[in-house]
């Protein structure tokens, strides 16, 4: 999805974050966590300690009752590497109480007022302020719990009323400790945590301006895996610096089941004004190690820069059900949650503190609201890349660009739409694909590149095995516990069975009784349709023609006889055309010519 930003060494910035990551180690070699179990339906059956050997953190899953004495982690300490801190919740309280409504503001319902519909993204559920849905646990743990009654789910969104700004010559880190489940992941699609950050300016807007006000997702997971994606959402939409609405992105692993520390780190030391923005840095780190990278000279903008960097931002937590984000990540065309998405504590998001720190004696500005009734973000429709990551989204892009592209060609002046096409046909690139998976270009009877843009050639993930169809359109990633069985019923929403996955997938076998699933490839679970088709239109279908104001059911049987094609299959599978007797093609669909 995002492209990948160019590094800058800061090499009077590299000892301190050396020296950071150290930090947030050897800070736990003193302290002693032990969760008590709790009683509660709502309360884990877990107990966890934290240790240090010699910057080594051990995770301990399982230790000697020590219920009676219950220690709470501070919050870590950096005054030794020139920072304040400036503002934290630890969520020390009672078991079940709501966290401190001086710290934070409760996100309602399904959308802000007056904006759109399932907070902008497409996510089903119903923020409250029920303790079901979010409480303190006693133990100095904030839980964030989706509940699914049905096909409803209520969940728990929360901004912090204080905003947070970096001035020239400053650094700010916001930070937070997080456990997600290690729930598997079958059951997982569709369970949307995240750690992440808006410009104050959407809120003193009325909760409008999104992408330019800015956004930077610290932490967001999905269905499950183990993968997390950072990200930023700036400028204009569609398109603009930073590629909405997709964002600039990068995905990297970390593990679930245990605490994990996630930081964003502004730094603009390197600016003594703002005239020195392009130098300027966004960090983010997984238990004191970069993952990403991203300065202003990478963005080019100076005024969306500003929006991220400069200006004010606040904090949110929140756990969504469904949306862009895990359906992207599902594959394309499905849809989550499924039937086999659980809710309660097993897709649960914990969260031990957050903090933020200042390389100066920060300020912070307080919203006085303490709710937001009958309220949605435009919290980025963001697409991103599957694990393993492929190739990123180039820049520039058209708009309208399919969403999950893996190959990309730069057109040169020369570049007609039939060069491309024919250029890249051993991949299974055809002129309809090409109009398809790129909008902007025009229709089959008009088709125009534009030079000096990107252009989308094969939405094949890698890797994949031998003898794998070329069309299809919804990927599966494999993962050590999968079955075919399994993997099929993870998909069956789409239509996917056992004939369907050995038929585009021969590497898994022939029957079956043998079908057999390699971890760490991508299976096909959908072919790939075009848009738009008509009602009923069958699944499976390998051939499609764009019907023509001047097409009938009788020239197409002619045209792809030799594919197998007769009128009764023409019917049976695209059954929007009639019967035999009175067969009717509408021109400017596609109809399935080949199965």
């Amino acid at each position: 999805m995002a492209r990948s930003p160019t590094l800058r060494n800061t090499l009077s910035w590299l000892p301190f974050l050396a020296a950071f990551a150290s930090a947030s180690s050897l800070h736990n070699r003193h302290h002693h966590l032990v969760r008590e179990a709790e009683k509660d339906r709502r309360h884990e059956h877990q107990q966890y300690a934290r240790n240090q050997m010699q910057d080594r953190d051990v995770d301990v899953d399982q230790v000697n009752d020590t219920s009676s004495h219950i220690f709470k982690r501070a919050v870590p300490d950096y005054t030794n590497f020139g920072f304040t801190l400036a503002w934290a919740d630890d969520f020390t309280g009672s078991s079940g109480s709501l966290p401190s409504s001086s710290n934070w503001i409760f996100d309602l319902g399904t959308k802000y007022p007056g904006g759109p519909d399932n907070w902008g993204t497409g996510e089903i559920q119903t923020y409250t302020q029920s303790t079901d849905n979010v409480y303190v646990d006693g133990a100095g743990n904030l839980n964030i719990v989706p509940i699914r009654s049905g096909n409803s789910w209520t969940s728990a969104r929360l901004e912090t009323k204080a905003s947070f700004g970096c001035g020239p010559g400053e650094r700010v880190i916001f930070e937070a400790r997080i456990k997600l489940p290690s729930t598997a992941p079958a059951k997982q699609q569709g369970i949307w945590p995240a750690f992440w950050a808006m410009g104050r300016a959407f809120r003193d807007a009325g909760n409008d301006g999104w992408p330019g006000t800015g956004e930077i997702d610290v932490m967001e997971a999905y269905n499950g895996d183990n993968t997390i994606l950072n990200a930023v959402h700036c400028g204009t939409y569609p398109g603009g610096v930073c590629n909405e609405p997709n964002g600039i992105s990068r995905v990297s692993s970390f593990t679930r089941g245990s605490f994990r520390t996630f930081k964003l780190i502004i730094d603009r030391s390197v600016s003594a004004s703002q005239d020195n923005w392009r130098t300027e840095s966004l960090i983010w780190q997984t238990d004191g190690v970069e993952k990403f990278r991203l300065n202003g000279g990478t963005i080019g903008d100076r005024t969306a820069w500003s929006k991220l960097t400069h200006e004010r931002i606040f904090l949110l937590l929140n756990v969504a059900i469904g949306g862009a984000l895990p359906n992207a990540m599902a594959g394309q065309g499905i849809y989550t949650p499924n039937a086999n998405t659980i809710g309660g504590l097993e897709s649960a998001m914990v969260i031990d503190y957050v903090a933020v720190y200042s390389s100066k004696a920060a300020t912070t500005t307080t919203t006085t609201t303490t709710t937001r009734a009958a309220t949605t973000t435009t919290r980025a429709t963001t697409t991103a890349t599957q694990p393993p990551s492929n190739s990123g989204t180039p820049s520039p892009i058209q708009p309208g660009q399919f969403g999950q592209c893996t190959g990309w060609k730069y057109v040169q002046d020369s570049d007609t739409c039939a060069s491309i096409v024919s250029r890249y046909s051993s991949i299974g690139l055809t002129l309809d694909k090409l109009i398809d998976w790129n909008p902007a270009l025009g229709t089959t009877s008009n088709c125009r590149p534009t030079s000096k843009f990107y252009v989308c050639v094969d939405i094949i993930p890698k890797p994949i095995q031998a003898g794998q169809i070329t069309n299809c359109a919804g990927w599966g990633y494999t993962r050590a516990s999968d079955t075919c069985a399994s993997f099929v019923n993870r998909y069956s929403s789409i239509g996917l069975t056992v004939n369907y996955l050995l038929q585009w997938n021969p590497a898994l076998g022939n029957s079956a009784s043998n079908c057999r699933i390699t971890p760490g490839f991508y299976v096909c679970a959908q072919l790939y349709a075009p848009k738009p088709i008509q009602a009923g239109q069958i699944n499976g279908c390998k051939g499609w023609r764009y019907a023509q104001t001047s097409d009938t059911c009788a020239n197409l049987v002619t045209r792809y006889q030799g594919l197998g094609l007769t009128l009764a299959n023409l019917v049976r599978w695209n059954p929007a055309l009639g019967t035999t007797s009175r067969c009717s093609v509408t021109p400017k669909f596609y109809v399935c010519v080949q199965w």
